[in-house]
């Protein structure tokens, strides 16, 4: 069975693959803000197809064009379409973009040492497989070192391995073969270079649209789910996943702490310095609840200044030591945005023998946060919710 190709029927399929990839993409984002990523991938889109139709002319056109021409864009697009998978999983930065710009350097340096030193297109071809193979490399060990990478991304890592593989072997090839492996000549390896083509063409376009899908859907997931000025978990998104805690917590019968606090005072903040600094006092206000969180408590924005935490399998004096933290770090903050404030935090601990809902862990501590205001603000106050159901009153107790 002859597996010849034709060589021009091979490029003009290369060179056309990519012109719709960019039409396609274009159409689908057309009216979108257009990223860094999507533009380095149609740069690489665009220089693919300009070297590859350069290719196509390489027994009409002088080697100038057809060679050094044709493996200069080719050699651009491959760190292009790099860079454009490392932007997708936010992991190009300064340092990369210099590597990357000294890597295709050193490529075209060497490629053109080796073609106008030896004028052997074995060499040519030993010294454009080596440098491509090293441009699939890094993207790979990124995604796959991702704390959470997610099994799209490792798919793709472990196809630009192959393909890298695939490059890396065709120089080894080219070096220790006599015959001819040339794309232009029909031999054993011309059929397997054109589809490791192929298979680059059409894992880099794909990856590249399913990549970014993944990322649009996260970012939508992450704008459904947590509030966009302070970064915490919306009222929505904090309910959900604190019933799902209290569950564990009864299903082991597990005490667990809830929280409420506001900033005191936080109206005269806002008429007195304006919404926006308003806004950083919450940002600031959000960061340092956060930060005296373990991993597994849950940090929520109910709306306004209010923030709610659950802190599962926090008895009563595990949660007074972080409610205390708490409003200890806001007193001592040394506050970016230059305007001083204080919190007042309700907390009550229940242990999950029974059924206990969000709602009625909220109104245990929305009382005890009233009775921090009416104590002079500033203050942790508990809820004891075991007395509060006997009908004997609230008893609250200062924490701070």
């Amino acid at each position: 069975m002859n597996l010849n190709l034709d060589m021009n029927t091979v490029f003009i399929c290369l060179v056309t693959g990519h012109v719709f990839t960019i039409l396609l993409i274009w159409a689908y984002r057309r009216g979108h803000d257009r990223d860094r990523a999507v533009n380095a991938f149609y740069a690489a889109k665009m220089l693919q197809a300009g070297g590859w139709m350069l290719a196509m002319f390489r027994n009409e056109a002088p080697d100038l064009l057809t060679v050094y021409a044709a493996n200069t864009l080719l050699f651009m697009a491959a760190a292009c379409e790099a860079a454009a998978l490392l932007r997708l999983v936010d992991a190009f930065d300064r340092r990369t973009r210099a590597m990357y710009i000294m890597l295709t350097a050193g490529c075209l340096i060497l490629f053109y040492s080796v073609a106008l030193g030896t004028g052997m297109e074995k060499y040519r071809i030993v010294a454009a497989s080596f440098g491509l193979s090293l441009y699939f490399i890094l993207p790979a060990v990124k995604m796959l070192r991702r704390a959470r990478a997610s099994l799209l991304m490792k798919i793709t890592a472990f196809t630009s391995i192959l393909i890298a593989g695939g490059t890396f072997v065709r120089g080894i090839v080219a070096w220790t073969t006599d015959g001819p492996t040339s794309l232009y000549e029909p031999n054993v390896f011309q059929p397997l270079a054109f589809l490791l083509l192929f298979l680059l063409l059409f894992m880099g376009n794909t990856s590249f649209v399913l990549l970014s899908k993944e990322r649009a859907d996260a970012e939508l997931l992450r704008l459904a789910s947590y509030d966009d000025l302070t970064g915490v978990r919306n009222r929505r998104t904090f309910i959900t996943e604190a019933r799902l805690a209290l569950e564990q917590c009864r299903r082991k019968g597990a005490p667990v702490s809830f929280m409420l606090m506001d900033v005191d005072e936080f109206k005269d903040i806002n008429d007195t310095y304006g919404h926006d600094m308003g806004d950083r006092v919450l940002q600031e206000y959000a960061g340092l609840v956060q930060a005296a969180l373990e991993p597994g408590d849950l940090l929520g924005r109910y709306g306004g200044d209010e923030f709610a935490v659950l802190l599962p399998f926090a008895d009563e004096r595990a949660s007074d030591v972080v409610a205390e933290a708490i409003r200890q770090a806001a007193e001592d903050s040394r506050h970016g945005s230059g305007i001083p404030f204080a919190l007042s935090i309700g907390v009550v601990t229940v242990h999950m023998k029974d059924r206990m809902s969000i709602d009625k862990l909220y109104k245990l501590s929305d009382i005890a946060l009233y009775e921090a205001k009416q104590a002079g603000r500033n203050r942790v106050m508990r809820t004891l919710p075991d007395v509060h159901a006997k009908g004997d009153g609230i008893a609250a107790e200062a924490a701070g």
